[in-house]
């Protein structure tokens, strides 16, 4: 057994451990003499692994997944103290059928086309002022507009052409506006796609933007744009995903649920001008459908594996 690293806190300890048992390194936490907690790995083979894992620990200590592995990790230990109450001393119980899931979040392939594809239409449509670029990703086209005399309904839509719903998400009106959702949408469509795929993530930005985008055109008109609503779908998808399915590995940023949080309320006062609340709340609500869903799936297939 190797000693692997030395912490003020039993808490930092105990995530490294935890982390350590997600890669499946078997390691223990020890108070020594000096009050410090010691993390010691049983293995000497597996002593290079882990030490990388610690220096991304020290250096990254906000990554989510050590935060996930901490939970998972109590949550094993709660699970493993039921069964044992539960089954007679002479049987031992049984290995929980708990798997940590621990994955690098990196840029995902749709995540980067989504924002490369808003840049590109909104600097064509010079941020909203070229009128005939702009109404091509309107979500009604110029002739229904046309046919419905300027104030085409959603049932409009989506009975001619529902999948203009889709493309508001493209055209943005400042540069501010374009920032934002990029960022935002940089880290959590890259949340999505790391840790489960680049189809989910299409199946999430499409509800959120069929749903956000519906209510924003039967509340205002097909008059608006930018990739809120969508952003706002995966915070409501990867924030129900973390809450109701912890197995998953999901975890909201603070950040940006404080952020994301704040842009919403100031939309319904008139700091911020004209906004798509309608496409923020549907968005939210499509998205959190969404992660209810998933989360169901998800349960249901670790139950029938297990």
């Amino acid at each position: 057994m190797r000693q692997l690293a030395r912490y003020d806190e039993a808490q930092r300890a105990r995530t490294l451990a935890a982390a350590l048992e997600a890669e499946g390194i078997e390691s223990r936490v020890e108070q020594g003499r000096d009050g410090r907690f010691v993390v010691w790995v049983y293995d000497e083979r597996d002593m290079e692994a882990a030490r990388s894992l610690r220096a991304h620990y020290e250096a990254h200590p906000e990554d989510p997944r050590f935060e996930e592995a901490r939970k998972l990790a109590v949550a094993r230990r709660l699970q493993r103290q039921q069964q044992a109450d539960s089954v007679p001393s002479r049987q031992p119980p049984s290995t929980p059928a708990v798997r940590v899931r621990v994955v690098t979040i990196r840029l995902g392939g749709l995540t980067l086309l989504l924002i490369g594809a808003s840049i590109a239409v909104t600097l064509w449509s010079g941020f909203g002022k070229d009128g005939e670029v702009a109404a091509r990703f309107l979500a009604a086209s110029p002739e229904l507009m046309a046919r419905t005399g300027g104030h085409p309904s959603l049932l409009d839509v989506l009975g001619s052409e529902p999948w203009r719903l889709l493309l508001p998400m493209f055209l943005h009106f400042s540069p501010l506006h374009l920032f934002f959702n990029a960022w935002w949408l940089k880290d959590l469509g890259s949340i999505v796609e790391s840790l489960e795929s680049t189809g989910r993530l299409a199946l999430v930005v499409v509800l959120s933007a069929l749903v956000g985008h519906g209510l924003q055109l039967a509340w205002t008109g097909p008059a608006f744009g930018g990739l809120s609503g969508v952003v706002y779908g995966l915070l409501g998808y990867v924030g129900v995903r973390a809450k109701l399915d912890p197995g998953s590995g999901y975890r909201l940023p603070r950040s940006i649920v404080v952020w994301m949080g704040l842009w919403l309320l100031l939309g319904f006062t008139p700091l911020l001008g004209r906004i798509a609340n309608g496409a923020h709340l549907g968005g939210l609500v499509g998205g959190a459908l969404a992660g209810l869903l998933g989360s169901a799936v998800a349960r249901a297939q670790r139950h029938r594996r297990g």
